[in-house]
């Protein structure tokens, strides 16, 4: 009978063979001049060994599967703490510059932290868009390359006013095109 346990010299403890071992161990028993009835029974064996490790593997298997649904499970968890807490400092940080606003507070300084209130750069608003000259307005447009040169004004999609090439018009002090004017009236809150 071929023995299909294996000692372990760094401990003394038996260690069964791999699923790999056991095809190996199977292959080369058909290559030995074993009696039939022999065989059949070490073959049989080998299967036995075989089939319990494979169910030892499907045991690890469904574990690891348990584990990788509760970390999933966990991280949505931790992201949803985290989407919460983003949504708290959002409320706080508006809730601040408000009443900072309110109050007639500008900066506050301490050891912690300096909270300001900051002008923010200037912007455009649109105060009338059917006033605003068309070479002030992009176009996307939602077409193939090949098709552009024949079908462009029907892949027009929508149209933006410029908004950055008029605030360069600003900065230059060339003039604003009608229906826009600039505004630097708002302000956003620092903390450092």
């Amino acid at each position: 009978m071929v023995d299909t346990q294996v000692g372990d010299s760094r401990n003394g403890v038996e260690k069964s063979l791999t699923l790999t071992s056991l095809s190996e161990a199977q292959a080369r028993l058909l290559d030995l001049d074993i009696p039939q009835e022999d065989l059949q029974g070490i073959l049989d064996g080998l299967q036995e060994q075989a089939k319990l490790k494979i169910m030892y593997i499907v045991g690890v298997m469904r574990e690891l599967e348990a584990q990788y649904d509760a970390t999933d499970a966990e991280i949505k968890r931790l992201q949803g703490r985290m989407t919460t807490r983003q949504g708290r400092i959002a409320w706080l940080r508006q809730y601040l510059q408000a009443n900072m606003e309110s109050l007639g507070i500008d900066r506050v300084e301490s050891p912690v932290a300096t909270v300001w209130l900051q002008r923010n750069p200037p912007s455009v608003e649109v105060v009338d868009e059917a006033a605003v000259p068309r070479e002030w307005f992009r176009a996307t447009i939602v077409t193939l390359l090949s098709e552009i040169p024949e079908a462009l004004l029907p892949a027009i999609k929508s149209t933006v006013i410029d908004a950055k090439a008029i605030l360069e018009l600003h900065k230059a002090g060339t003039g604003l095109p009608p229906g826009v004017k600039v505004v630097q009236d708002k302000r956003h809150l620092r903390i450092k």
